[in-house]
């Protein structure tokens, strides 16, 4: 019997689902060291990065993240596409 190789393969929206997953974990973990700073992050480093383009580089993980998870909805075979599909037709 030949098995299934389970390598994900470009096309599948696997890679970038799972790229998505990944940038949503960092960013929920940035966003609570800018939040609570003076328990996450350390007093030598502080002074040493701009807050102002830690914001902006959070920002652009997270629109990257979200649009990573649109194009794994779309390019994935699963049951979140078939159910994307049931709405839209009604």
């Amino acid at each position: 019997m030949a098995q299934e190789s389970s390598r994900p393969r470009i096309g599948e929206g696997r890679i970038g689902s799972s790229l998505c997953a990944a940038i949503g974990v960092l960013s929920v973990a940035a966003v609570l060291c800018l939040r609570y700073f003076a328990f996450l992050t350390t007093p030598e480093l502080r002074v040493h990065y701009d807050v102002e383009i830690l914001r902006l580089t959070l920002a652009i993980a997270m629109v990257l993240g979200a649009w990573l998870g649109v194009i794994g909805i779309v390019l994935g075979d699963g049951p979140t596409k078939h159910m994307l599909v049931a709405e839209g037709s009604l």
